[in-house]
């Protein structure tokens, strides 16, 4: 997993549990500064705004949902509603609350017809994952099931 990667998963999370509030940054500083041995800065403002710094590049969240004018456009969409947009320097995180799992599977068929590589799929209990590759793109699809509402993530990183 890539220091981007496991940025974004750390800052999702810390945002899912607990909402952007000023009271994470040293939370997510110290978390990150541990994993990596590098010095991070994390600005979460009262708008639900946060950018982490990892001094080589950041992340910025917004809770303004929607998704970002540089997200390849190639790629098909989900039908739900897109909970939350992540942009990055090499690549962008959507997260989408979605009903239909079959519609998600179509979606993960469009890759490998259209010139990707699969290089995973898996199965376990209530979560799939699927992680595809091109010559210019890695894309990593996770789907977690629940009773009525499932979680789609819809990660693409830049090579």
């Amino acid at each position: 997993m890539n220091k981007w990667r496991a940025l974004w998963l750390l800052v999702v999370w810390v945002l899912v549990l607990t909402g952007c509030q000023s009271s994470l940054e040293p939370v997510t500083e110290t978390a990150l500064e541990k994993q990596y041995g590098e010095e991070v800065s994390a600005d979460f403002n009262q708008e639900d705004e946060a950018v982490v710094d990892a001094g080589d590049g950041n992340v910025e969240i917004d809770s303004k949902v929607e998704i970002p004018a540089d997200f390849p456009g190639e790629f098909p969409q989900p039908e739900g509603e897109l909970s939350s947009a992540i942009k990055a320097e090499n690549g962008w995180q959507l997260i989408y609350i979605v009903t239909d799992q079959e519609k998600i599977v179509e979606l993960a068929e469009w890759f490998p017809n259209n010139g990707y590589t699969k290089e995973m799929a898996t199965e376990i209990s209530e979560m799939k994952t699927w992680i595809f590759e091109n010559e210019r793109y890695m894309v990593t699809l996770g789907l977690v099931l629940s009773e009525h509402e499932h979680t789609f993530s819809y990660m693409v990183s830049i090579k």
